[in-house]
């Protein structure tokens, strides 16, 4: 069974998509949201394998949700189908959204159901490519035990006053004496993990932005936490733009 979600305000439509997409395939279940903060919340709880997204929604734009669900990591790939009442059908658009079709309203029956088999073709491609992808964990020796972290979890580590390492991930801290800051990056081992400044290091797949400060300082702004900012030097600034600007190309070939 998969989970399609449609965002749409006007409920009277939600039973006209139920009817339709399980009509097509029986081993589909539709949820429903309203606004763009109903299908945030929908989708952190459930697994959602498509989406019919109506630009027209009420506080927040369409084009602005489908950008917030592709900072989610789980969902940088998912499948996106707008609804709009107006034709967009150019390459910018996709190029930037990266939407897989849309559909024009007010659409007929027959339209939307081959929008529908269209989204559930790449729904099959999009399960398949997550079950391939394997996430490298590290198996972490702090001072108070051993810790399980996926790599994608980490956002920095910096030096603490009295010379220790903070590991600092989505969920927790961690911390680890007896190590000297080089040390414990090669410790971490991974090429997306590198010194941003001399007291800090940054995991580069989870940064947002770099923004300039002044001509010789600039902040990473970490992806889904914006109040957690590490400091670039200018020491570190071209080693540091190099492996984001390469991590963007990967991330822009891949949903190609």
């Amino acid at each position: 069974m998969m989970n399609v979600l449609v965002v749409e305000d006007d409920e009277k439509l939600h039973q006209f998509y139920i009817d339709v997409l399980s009509g097509i395939n029986k081993n589909i279940n539709v949820l429903t949201a309203q606004t763009g903060e109903e299908a945030l919340k929908i989708l952190e709880e459930n697994k959602i394998n498509g989406i019919f997204i109506d630009l027209q929604l009420p506080r927040m734009h369409g084009f602005t949700l489908a950008n917030k669900i592709r900072s989610i990591e789980r969902y940088y790939y998912l499948p996106i189908v707008f609804a709009t009442g107006s034709d967009f059908d150019t390459p910018e658009t996709y190029k930037k959204h990266r939407n897989i079709d849309y559909v024009l309203k007010p659409f007929s029956r027959d339209a939307f159901a081959e929008t529908a088999l269209r989204l559930f073709i790449e729904m099959e491609v999009y399960k398949t490519v997550s079950h391939k992808v394997e996430e490298r964990e590290l198996y972490f020796h702090h001072d108070n035990g051993v810790a399980r972290i996926k790599y994608s979890d980490i956002l920095y580590a910096s030096t603490t006053k009295k010379r220790k390492i903070k590991l600092v991930t989505f969920e927790q801290e961690y911390i680890k004496s007896n190590i000297t800051f080089n040390n414990f990056i090669t410790y971490i081992g991974d090429e997306m993990f590198v010194k941003c400044n001399k007291s800090y290091a940054v995991n580069i797949l989870n940064i947002k932005e770099i923004k300039p400060v002044s001509h010789k300082t600039w902040d990473i702004i970490i992806h889904d936490i914006p109040e957690t900012v590490c400091q670039l030097s200018q020491m570190y600034k071209k080693g540091v733009d190099s492996l984001f600007k390469k991590h963007l190309s990967n991330v822009e070939r891949k949903a190609q």
